[in-house]
C-alpha cells in the first residue's frame, strides 16, 4: 500500500483512540496528581468519584478536556509507527530476511524507534 495511504490510517487511528480513552486518561492523571499535593492523602476514593466531581464541577465535556493536544500527540505517534513498519519490514524482505520472529522483532523495534523520535 501507498506510504501516504499508511500515515493517513495512522493518523485517523491515533486521534480517534486517543479521543475515546480521552476520559480515561484524564482521571488517571487526576488521581496520579492528586497524590502530590501536600497532605500526601488521595483527593478521590475511587475512579467513579473522580469522575462524578469532573461531570458536576465541568460537566460531560469536562472528560474531554485537552483532548485536542492529546489525540494531536496520539496521530503523529501512530502515523509515525504505522507509516513505518511496513516500509521498514519490506527493506528487511528485500535483504533477503524470512518472515518470522526475528523479522517482526527488529521491524517493530525500528518503528517503535520511528515513533518514539516523531
Amino acid at each position: 500500500a501507498n506510504p501516504v495511504r499508511k500515515i493517513s490510517a495512522g493518523i485517523v487511528s491515533g486521534s480517534f483512540s486517543a479521543a475515546v480513552c480521552n476520559p480515561t486518561d484524564l482521571i488517571k492523571v487526576r488521581m496520579q496528581a492528586s497524590r502530590m499535593e501536600s497532605s500526601g492523602l488521595p483527593r478521590y476514593s475511587g475512579i467513579i468519584e473522580n469522575a462524578r466531581h469532573i461531570v458536576q464541577k465541568n460537566g460531560f465535556g469536562g472528560l474531554y478536556r485537552g483532548v485536542g493536544a492529546t489525540a494531536s500527540r496520539a496521530a503523529v505517534v501512530a502515523a509515525a509507527e504505522l507509516g513505518s513498519y511496513d516500509e521498514i519490514k519490506a527493506m528487511f524482505r528485500r535483504q533477503g530476511l524470512d518472515d518470522g520472529i526475528s523479522l517482526h522483532l527488529k521491524t517493530g523495534a525500528l518503528a517503535g524507534l520511528c515513533a518514539t523520535a516523531a
